[in-house]
C-alpha cells in the first residue's frame, strides 16, 4: 500500500489487514512523518534517501523495531526515537555523514552491530529514559573517539560490546549538575 506517494506498507502478518511495516520509501523524500501504527521500519527502507533531513514519529507511536541498514546514508542531522522502540538493526543507521546527534526514549534498547558505523561526526548518542541497554560486540565501531554517549545512573549496560563503549559513557545527571 503506497502511502502519501512517499513510501510503501506492508501487513506483517499477510492478510490481517493491519499494515504496520514500512516496506520502501521513495528516494528522494526530504521529510517523513512515521504513522503511530508501524511497528517495523524493514531493512533497507530509508537506504540512501540522501535528501532525507526531517523524520517525525506521531506520538504514541509502536514502533519496535528498526531492521538492518534501514537508516544508512540519510541526511538528517538529529534523530529523536519514540518510547517504544525495543531494537535498532546491523548497520541501521550508518554511514551519515550528517548524524550529529540520537536520542532513544526507551526504557529497554538493544543496539546491534555497527549501528552507528562511519557516523563521522556523531557528537552524542543519549539514552534518556532507558532502565537497561545492550551493546552488542561492535555496536558503536568507527564513531568518533569523543562521542559522549549519555546514559541515567541507575541503568543496566550489558552486552558484547560493553567494554568498546566505557569511555564514552557519561551520565545524565553528571551532566545536568554541570
Amino acid at each position: 500500500k503506497l502511502i502519501d506517494g512517499n513510501y510503501i506498507v506492508m501487513e506483517s502478518k499477510h492478510g490481517s489487514g493491519v499494515f504496520d511495516t514500512i516496506f520502501f520509501c521513495w528516494r528522494n523524500v526530504e521529510s517523513i512523518l512515521i504513522p503511530s501504527n508501524i511497528k517495523v521500519i524493514k531493512d533497507y527502507a530509508f537506504d540512501r534517501c540522501r535528501q532525507l533531513k526531517n523524520i517525525t514519529f506521531e506520538p504514541n507511536s509502536s514502533l519496535e523495531l528498526i531492521e538492518d541498514n534501514a537508516f544508512s546514508s540519510i541526511s538528517s542531522e538529529k534523530l529523536v526515537f519514540p518510547p517504544s522502540l525495543k531494537k535498532v538493526g546491523y548497520y541501521s543507521l550508518g554511514y551519515n555523514d550528517n548524524l550529529k546527534c540520537v536520542e532513544f526514549l526507551g526504557k529497554y534498547i538493544e543496539i546491534k552491530n555497527y549501528c552507528f558505523f562511519r557516523c563521522r561526526n556523531i557528537s552524542t548518542i543519549i539514552f534518556t529514559n532507558a532502565d537497561q541497554i545492550i551493546f552488542d560486540d561492535e555496536a558503536m565501531e568507527e564513531i568518533p573517539d569523543n562521542t559522549k554517549i549519555l546514559v541515567r545512573k541507575n541503568a543496566k549496560i550489558s552486552g558484547h560490546g560493553l567494554d568498546l563503549c566505557k569511555s564514552k559513557i557519561y551520565f545524565i545527571e553528571d551532566i545536568e549538575e554541570e
